[in-house]
């Protein structure tokens, strides 16, 4: 098994709208996403959003499990609700956390040059020195059974800030 850095991804100032990664080789097996992000929106907890293919009408069914330091949540996005991509609730922390902090997230899709339903699995993490930090899990299914060919990433209703990244691997 061997993990190929493909491109890495920076934002510079003035901050971006999303970052993509497009033209995906179908050579792997497995893609590996790590993000580590900040929102340009006011929040302390942002959702990190990724839409596989450009594609605007899938449905989506994510299930996530996430806990603050002070309770545990759950929750499952169905499908039917009109979500087009795969929803990270607490995967982007906004301008009311820690300056200069950033959230992680790994985002793994195995499996994805296959003809199946795609799966995505995320762990996510915020940190927040002042009052609470988030750390999430997620699982989620695309009703898509094409091969992944492009992902991008982006914070609903917001933009990334300067020096967001996200590097972006294929494993064979």
């Amino acid at each position: 098994m061997a993990m190929t850095l493909i491109t890495t991804t920076t934002i510079g100032s003035g901050g971006a709208a999303a970052i993509e990664f497009t033209n995906l080789a179908q050579t792997g097996k497995d893609i590996l996403v790590l993000f580590s992000g900040r929102s340009a929106g006011n929040n302390q907890n942002r959702a990190l959003s990724i839409q596989i293919n450009s594609n605007t009408s899938d449905i989506y069914t994510t299930l996530r499990l996430e806990g603050n330091g002070g309770a545990v949540n759950s929750n499952r996005i169905a499908p039917g609700s009109g979500i087009p991509q795969i929803l990270l609730n607490s995967g982007n922390q906004g301008t009311q956390t820690t300056a200069n902090t950033f959230s992680n997230v790994a985002i793994y899709f195995p499996n994805y040059t296959s003809n199946v339903a795609k799966s995505v699995y995320a762990d996510a993490v915020t940190e927040n020195n002042a009052t609470e930090a988030y750390q999430s899990i997620y699982a989620g299914r695309a009703a898509t059974t094409a091969a992944i060919t492009s992902i991008k990433l982006y914070d609903d209703g917001s933009t990334f800030s300067q020096n967001t990244t996200a590097s972006l691997y294929i494993i064979s």
